[in-house]
């Protein structure tokens, strides 16, 4: 799905964890990313996948493209990074963070973002300031 980043919402979910829960954090991740791999395979499969889906599915509204996930390796982070096309996109943000945080000693924050090669679109011009 090609989708203009400058559309819908963008989030950036950022997980950590103590010293001690690094099992429990890396099964999370496991779990997060068998969650979200329906929208990995190329664009002929997804679609045959994504088509089995409840209709009420919040993945129906991630842009497959936009997904990316880090491990900030030696900090006891993963990020993920997805772009939304739902104006409701509480839904799968919750859902995603009950799947990590659930009885967990895993700390999740959500925070709204902005893509940034599109930054130099929203900044004022020189003239105007």
């Amino acid at each position: 799905m090609l989708v203009d980043s400058s559309k819908g919402n963008w989030f950036l979910i950022m997980c950590s964890w103590q010293m001690g829960a690094d099992d429990e954090a890396i099964q999370r991740f496991h779990d997060v990313y068998n969650y979200l791999k329906i929208l990995a395979p190329p664009v002929e499969v997804r679609q045959e996948a994504l088509a089995k889906l409840a209709k009420d599915d919040p993945r129906l509204y991630l842009v497959p493209d936009s997904l990316k996930s880090l491990n900030l390796i030696g900090r006891r982070q993963f990020v993920i990074i997805c772009q939304t096309l739902s104006e409701n996109c509480n839904r799968l943000l919750q859902e995603l963070s009950r799947m990590i945080s659930l009885q967990a000693k895993i700390s999740v924050e959500i925070f709204p973002a902005t893509y940034v090669h599109d930054l130099i679109s929203i900044l004022p011009d020189k003239e105007s300031v």
